[in-house]
């Protein structure tokens, strides 16, 4: 599945997030998502995690699910930097409340998840 976020006037007060989700051609879990306020500070990085919090939270738990993202800094807080930044209870984090839920969301899977980067705006 590949997953990506955006923003419109990212960083600015009147900014809107975004995400997607997209399983394939015609896939009725594919997801266009228009990010709440509530959810953080409207930015690209959070529609970058709440994509892939979906991904995980459409697909079936038990079905295997590779996620394609072109966001290092979202697979990276949940692969690389995960056991630092649960170390340090995700103080500092930038959108920590949204990696918390997305790391607890891949736990939960009984079917095993992979993320993989890919290029951005490259088709």
């Amino acid at each position: 599945v590949y997953t990506d976020g955006g923003c419109t006037k990212n960083g600015d007060d009147d900014a809107r997030a975004s995400a997607g989700v997209w399983f394939g051609e015609d896939d009725p879990r594919n997801e266009a998502i228009r990010l709440p306020k509530e959810l953080g500070k409207p930015s690209n990085q959070l529609g970058e995690i709440i994509g892939a919090y979906r991904a995980t939270i459409v697909a079936d738990e038990s079905e295997d699910l590779a996620i394609k993202s072109d966001s290092r800094t979202t697979l990276e807080a949940v692969t690389k930097h995960a056991q630092k930044n649960e170390d340090k209870g995700w103080v500092g984090v930038a959108d920590a409340k949204a990696l918390k839920t997305l790391a607890a969301s891949m736990r939960e899977r009984t079917g095993k998840t992979t993320l993989q980067w890919v290029k951005g705006h490259s088709g």
